[in-house]
């Protein structure tokens, strides 16, 4: 009798660790870009979109927000927030996707 009841103990601990393992896992990648123009070989003028490492007073910042579920459920009410960084001002209308707002 008592090697049933460990089989059961046994048995509700390999569930439970198992059910702890099956969850979201959200995982979220940030990049900062800005606009860099200036001329190719050929002469003509060129803009491209570069990762930021330095930023001057006045630039336009372009913030892409990347997001993945790599768990083995789904991730539900999730709500991603970027605030603005401190000195920034955010262009209005400027945010762009499904159910994005900015407040």
């Amino acid at each position: 009798m008592i090697l049933n009841i460990k089989r059961s103990v046994f048995l509700a601990v390999s569930l439970f660790a198992i059910a702890v393992q099956a969850a979201p896992q959200v995982e979220l990648n940030i990049l900062i870009e800005k606009e860099l123009s200036g001329l190719n070989e050929k002469g003509e003028n060129v803009i491209q979109c570069v990762e930021v490492t330095e930023v001057a007073q006045g630039e336009t910042l372009f913030y892409t927000i990347q997001y993945k579920n790599s768990g083995d459920e789904a991730a539900t009410d999730v709500q991603l927030n970027n605030p603005i960084a401190e000195g920034s001002t955010y262009v209005a209308n400027s945010a762009w996707g499904n159910n994005s707002i900015y407040y």
